[in-house]
């Protein structure tokens, strides 16, 4: 089978901009390192965007022709950030800022899923107070702060201010996730 014409791209300094399409046919840029283009352009494959339903947000891949198997094609879907940084088994990539369509190198790092989780800049779907791990606790009659910590639904305060519950929520998050704290 013949391999697929690479997508339109454009050279910005040391970075690359892909032009990649969604479902929709609407175009999306996507960002890798210029030292990493070659390796694209060998695969020799075009790239689209998947929208994940549970992260709510795109991810670039490709899907590659691995032959007939029971009288079946077969096909892999490969991820761009997995092309860039191949993974272990239990480990995960995250994009640090964030923007799962920036896959330059600096952007990316092999972690756990747990610590993945934890970077992230959305409130749960839920959320009434307007921020990251604040919920109201009908019992108390006061807003909570709750973080996962060691795999546990951890209440850290209560507070009658659903302000200061939040300011509390961000500085329990860089106390506790650190590097992975988010920005929500």
């Amino acid at each position: 089978m013949a391999k697929k014409k690479f997508n339109k791209y454009v050279i910005d300094g040391d970075r690359v901009i892909i032009y990649l399409k969604n479902r929709l046919k609407e175009t999306m840029e996507c960002y890798i390192d210029l030292k990493n283009l070659q390796k694209f352009l060998d695969l020799g494959h075009s790239w689209h965007t998947y929208w994940n339903k549970v992260n709510n947000t795109y991810y670039a891949r490709c899907s590659v022709y691995k032959g007939v198997v029971d009288g079946k094609p077969r096909y892999e879907m490969i991820y761009m950030h997995h092309f860039i940084k191949p993974i272990k088994e239990g480990e995960v990539v995250d994009h640090e800022d964030n923007n799962e369509l920036n896959n330059c190198e600096d952007n990316l790092r092999v972690t756990s899923q747990d610590k993945n989780l934890m970077n992230r800049t959305t409130k749960n779907k839920n959320n009434k107070s307007g921020y990251r791990n604040v919920s109201w606790n009908k019992e108390l009659k006061k807003w909570s702060v709750q973080l996962q910590i060691n795999k546990r639904n951890t209440i850290l305060g209560t507070f009658e201010d659903v302000h200061e519950a939040g300011e509390f929520a961000a500085e329990m998050r860089k106390k506790y996730y650190g590097e992975y704290q988010g920005n929500a």
